[in-house]
């Protein structure tokens, strides 16, 4: 590692972020809270003094300050944040301690970088987020409407039970509503067992 390099931990968030800047030359540590949207950090990131290594943690704010900070020169680098370590009786989380723990473990190189993907790579991924959030939601949706049809199925097993056809998945609701109207479409009435009361 050269000396005097400045080891930068960033924790990013929608609408404010918190800078941590480890000198290794002196052992000096600063942080910032600097109010904004993510990209707003650029110009903080721009004035910190060179030779600097900057991190931040993969989330929902996705890979645009990378992109931007590498299209201006700035070598900041993603972090994956499964795979940072946290003892366990580390158990107060603030965005202060978060940056300060990013850049001490940059400068230990105990970090797991991410590669950045290419906008049309993350569109991609975004893209295929949506479809599985889709059949996830389908599927729901499936299954809610199979519970609530219990009532025409029986329907539809008690037809058979008469000698009658089953009615396709296509009548079931037709079969349900006139069930839940009253309508027993001119189906003698259920027998009652002796031992049940009325």
């Amino acid at each position: 590692m050269p000396d005097g390099i400045r080891w930068v931990g960033l924790d990013v968030h929608a609408r404010e972020s918190t800078l941590a800047v480890f000198d290794q030359a002196t052992d000096e540590l600063t942080t910032r809270r600097v109010v904004g949207r993510p990209h707003e950090l650029l110009p903080w990131l721009g004035g910190v003094a060179r030779p600097a290594r900057m991190v931040y943690e993969a989330g929902p704010t996705g890979y645009g300050l990378a992109r931007r900070a590498l299209a201006e020169g700035i070598e900041l680098a993603v972090c994956a944040p499964g795979k940072t370590e946290r003892p366990p009786a580390d158990r107060v989380k603030t965005d202060k301690r978060d940056a300060i723990r990013l850049a001490r473990l940059l400068a230990a190189g105990e970090l797991t970088l991410v590669t950045i993907p290419s906008l049309e790579r993350e569109q991609l991924r975004d893209l295929v987020r949506c479809r599985e959030d889709i059949r996830a939601d389908l599927m729901r949706a499936r299954h809610r409407i199979g519970s609530s049809c219990c009532v025409a199925r029986s329907t539809g097993r008690e037809l058979v039970r008469r000698g009658r056809a089953a009615p396709l998945m296509a009548d079931l609701g037709a079969v349900r509503r006139s069930g839940l109207a009253g309508d027993d479409g001119g189906l003698p009435a259920r027998p009652r067992r002796a031992d049940r009361p009325p």
